[in-house]
């Protein structure tokens, strides 16, 4: 006896699995995606809004700070990111001052008297050039350590931003998934950090470069734009490949979320507020 028996009763037709076009809640596989049982909300309009461009990403730790004084009670999950990211800047700061001042050269020793001008200007530019190295050098430490330090505290951050967004209860969790929840946001920012550590890396050799040089500080702003955006892209389980055809796609919106965070790390927690915000009202979900 087959399909075509009329005696056999048909299969049930399996539900579409699709993320919201909303929040991009994922359902479980098997599950209806509509409506929604993360936002409650059923077929995308006809009418989508746009997408966030670099002018709002250049306003995402701005837009998280609004956030944060309505809501305040999120408060409380800011400060333990805040915190340890300035930890880690001025630790990386100190540890960097002893290994600068003995690279810097010394320039006691006289030069020929047609060239001793030259010393005398380096011996003053060298090392305040070598503090500036350094400081950026912090910078990128801080963002690459903080990154991973802080995975759980933006995993919960960006799910409570998310929630109080959309006017609807947090998702309740045992524990065993709650963690294993904790080490996925771990190990996607794990996976970040060494993209990013690859990919900038190349480009800090080639910006010996006249032409390098511009593609190197813009990939650095595209990044930390970017481990913004990954904490709520992998919380709604985007694979990798996902969160980075994503990025491609939005990526001058990611430069401008970088740009600022990049210039100041310990804002980072409030660029995932940011990055949260305009992943809700971007319509791409895909």
């Amino acid at each position: 006896m087959n399909a075509a028996d009329p005696g056999v009763a048909p299969a049930p037709p399996v539900p579409i699995t699709r993320r919201c076009w909303a929040c991009g809640h994922l359902p479980e596989p098997g599950q209806p995606a509509q409506p929604c049982e993360r936002c409650d909300e059923g077929d995308a309009p006809a009418e989508r809004p746009r997408g966030p461009g670099p002018v709002a990403g250049l306003g995402a730790v701005f837009a998280g700070l609004r956030f944060l004084n309505r809501n305040p009670r999120l408060w409380s999950w800011i400060f333990v990111p805040l915190i340890l990211n300035a930890g880690i800047f001025f630790s990386a700061f100190l540890w960097s001052r002893g290994y600068i001042d003995a690279l810097v050269p010394e320039m006691t020793t006289e030069w020929w008297a047609w060239i001793d001008w030259l010393r005398v200007g380096l011996a003053s530019v060298v090392p305040v050039l070598m503090q500036i190295v350094a400081f950026m050098a912090c910078l990128i430490v801080t963002l690459l350590l903080s990154g991973i330090v802080n995975a759980p505290f933006y995993d919960i951050l960006s799910e409570k931003t998310e929630a109080t967004r959309l006017g609807r209860p947090e998702v309740s969790r045992p524990w065993s998934k709650f963690i294993s929840d904790q080490w996925r946001s771990v190990g996607a920012a794990l996976i970040l950090a060494a993209r990013q550590i690859v990919v900038l890396g190349i480009l800090f050799l080639l910006s010996f470069t006249a032409i390098g040089a511009p593609f190197f500080v813009l990939a650095g702003f595209f990044f930390t734009g970017y481990a913004m955006v990954d904490v709520p892209l992998a919380r709604k389980r985007y694979t990798a490949g996902e969160r980075i055809r994503w990025g491609r796609r939005h990526m001058a919106h990611l430069v401008g979320v970088g740009l600022p965070i990049n210039l100041l790390p310990p804002l980072a927690p409030l660029g995932i507020v940011g990055a949260t915000l305009a992943y809700l009202d971007t319509p791409d979900k895909g």
